[in-house]
């Protein structure tokens, strides 16, 4: 349920399912007792009233910003001036720098690559710069080429593709070379997988090599090994981003 609240109102409305949640309230009470009914859980009743009025989860959920919060503590080693330390740290973080041409402050987007690597594939691609993982600043995303858990993405078209190699052109711009794989809903009750980006994938099924750009990443996915070369792949549909 949680997972359609992510993907937003226009998922969810159509769907006959907007008592699952309070049924899961009434479930709770007879599990676990009416004394543990708290408000924090009584009041998740009123999400998908919520989630109409705002949209996705993500866009008025407070838990991002408190993760946020504990991350800045945890990085603030010097009682004297916090205020200063976490200005510091946040700034490091972001990469901003101040332009003297025109006084304002930019914001510079930037990935952190990894180890760098050999390819022996493209041997056309002269010049570039291969890397075994990157991270991506604005949301987070962890994808690396040696890990198959870091290895699984959602492209705009919602094709699920594996990330064989990640380089760099000498421009700075960075490419991911993928091969997309074949899908299957995972199940259809309460609802169809797929409208929650839940799949089952048939990793003996990759397609030929190709080309993308970060631009066409929508999610990171989690992955889950079955047998036969079948396995689970979960999309990662909030926003990882402190």
């Amino acid at each position: 349920m949680a997972r359609i609240f992510f993907l937003g109102w226009e998922i969810y409305i159509p769907l006959p399912y907007k008592g699952l949640i309070v049924e899961f309230v009434e479930e709770f009470k007879i599990h676990y007792g009416a004394k543990f009914l708290t408000y924090n859980v009584h009041s998740l009743i009123h999400l998908s009233f919520y989630v109409k009025l705002h949209g996705c989860l993500d866009n008025f959920s407070a838990f991002k910003y408190e993760n946020y919060l504990g991350l800045i503590k945890k990085q603030i080693k010097n009682s004297q001036f916090p205020l200063q330390e976490a200005v510091n740290r946040i700034i490091e973080k972001m990469n901003i720098f101040y332009n003297n041409n025109n006084d304002e402050i930019t914001s510079i987007e930037i990935y952190k690559f990894g180890k760098e690597c050999d390819n022996v594939i493209l041997v056309n691609n002269h010049g570039f710069i291969f890397h075994e993982n990157v991270t991506l600043n604005n949301n987070n995303y962890f994808i690396c080429t040696q890990n198959t858990k870091n290895n699984y993405i959602m492209l705009m078209n919602n094709e699920i593709a594996s990330v064989k190699h990640i380089f760099k052109r000498k421009t700075g711009e960075i490419v991911f070379e993928v091969c997309t794989l074949k899908c299957s809903t995972f199940f259809n009750i309460p609802v169809k997988s797929d409208l929650i980006f839940t799949f089952i994938i048939d990793s003996t099924s990759e397609s030929e090599l190709k080309c993308i750009s970060v631009t066409e990443i929508k999610y990171k996915c989690f992955f889950v090994e079955m047998s036969n070369g079948m396995a689970i792949v979960m999309a990662l549909s909030h926003n990882l981003s402190s």
